[in-house]
C-alpha cells in the first residue's frame, strides 16, 4: 500500500513541476511562440535624398546616396525609414551597384536591412538583418521595387531566425 501512495506522489509531483516549467518558460521564452508577422506592403514617398560625390567628379566608387523615406498604406502615414547606399563598382556590366543599409521605422519596432544589387528602379531584394520590439529576432527579405518613382514600394516578407 505504502508503494502505490508513494508512485502516486511521485507522479503528482512530476505533474506540478512540469506545469509549472511550462508556465515559467512560457514567460522567459515568448518569441519562440510569437507568431511570424504577415508580410507587409508599404508605399514608399521620397522625403529627403543627398548624393555625395567623392573622389573624381560624376559617379564613381565611394559616392553616396542618403535618403529618407515615408511609408503608407492606403494613402496613411504608417512609418518612415533611412538609409545609406554606397557605390562600390561603376564600370562593369552590370553596374552601377550599390551597398545599401536600410533601417524602417514603424510604430511596433524597427526592421534593419542590407543588400548588395544594382542601382536600378528594377527590383531587387535586401536581407532583414534583424529589428527592435515587434520584429526583434526576425529574419526575411524586402524586396524594393520602383526606386525614386512614384509607384517605389517595400513588400516586407518574414521569417523566424
Amino acid at each position: 500500500m505504502l508503494g502505490k501512495n508513494l508512485v502516486r506522489a511521485v507522479l503528482a509531483g512530476a505533474a506540478v513541476l512540469g506545469f509549472t516549467a511550462v508556465l515559467v518558460f512560457d514567460d522567459i521564452l515568448p518569441a519562440a511562440a510569437d507568431p511570424v508577422p504577415d508580410p507587409i506592403t508599404v508605399h514608399v514617398e521620397n522625403d529627403q535624398v543627398a548624393k555625395h560625390d567623392f573622389g573624381a567628379p560624376g559617379l564613381d566608387v565611394g559616392d553616396v546616396d542618403v535618403f529618407s523615406d515615408k511609408l503608407s498604406q492606403d494613402g496613411r502615414q504608417v512609418g518612415h525609414d533611412g538609409g545609406v547606399c554606397w557605390f562600390t563598382n561603376i564600370a562593369g556590366p552590370d553596374s552601377p551597384i550599390t551597398h545599401c543599409v536600410l533601417t524602417i521605422q514603424f510604430e511596433e519596432g524597427q526592421i534593419f536591412a542590407q543588400g548588395l544589387g544594382i542601382h536600378t528602379t528594377a527590383p531587387f531584394d535586401m536581407t532583414i538583418t534583424g529589428g527592435t520590439g515587434r520584429y526583434a529576432g526576425l529574419r526575411g527579405e524586402i524586396t524594393v521595387s520602383g526606386v525614386a518613382t512614384p509607384d517605389e514600394k517595400y513588400e516586407i516578407r518574414f521569417a523566424k531566425k
